[in-house]
């Protein structure tokens, strides 16, 4: 079961790292290309639909409006089709660590100032929460790809 979470997790920030890898200019090489958090949640089945509105429509603005801001460089919702019990993530990806809790806190604070009492009324939909914080070491996209070696 670890090991199936461990791959998952593994999975899903691979996906995500080369978004923040081509944020880098091809000619500079650059240091760790980013930080993606990674918020899993153990859903009942039938609130999955209320959770995924809670984020299209009230959370997910104020994070839209931190990534336009430059605060985050994206984010975005995964309902797993097969896997373990940890069923709804919330993803977050970040120019660094620093920038991150920066922009989070600042999400926290707009949330409970436009909609108060929000995360109280969500929370119950949802049995378990764990995050993950990772540093992107490595991440390959087209954008990014170094050139093939000549045929030998």
């Amino acid at each position: 079961m670890n090991a199936l979470r461990s791959t998952t997790a593994l999975l899903t920030a691979l996906a995500l790292a080369p978004t923040l890898a081509a944020q880098q200019p091809a000619a500079q090489a650059p240091p760790a290309p980013g930080t993606i958090v990674v918020s899993e949640n153990i859903c009942a089945a039938q609130n999955v639909t209320k959770v995924n509105e809670f984020a299209t429509q009230t959370f997910g603005p104020i994070l839209d409006e931190l990534v336009r801001e430059g605060k985050l460089l994206g984010w975005g919702v995964l309902n797993h089709a097969w896997g373990d019990e940890w069923n709804w993530v919330l993803y977050y990806t970040a120019k660094d660590h620093t920038s991150f809790v920066s922009a989070f806190g600042e999400a926290i604070r707009r949330m409970n100032q436009r909609h108060p009492g929000a995360f109280d009324a969500i929370l119950p939909l949802c049995s378990q929460h764990r995050d993950n914080i990772y540093s992107v070491v490595l991440a390959r996209s087209l954008a990014n790809l170094p050139s093939a070696p000549a045929p030998r």
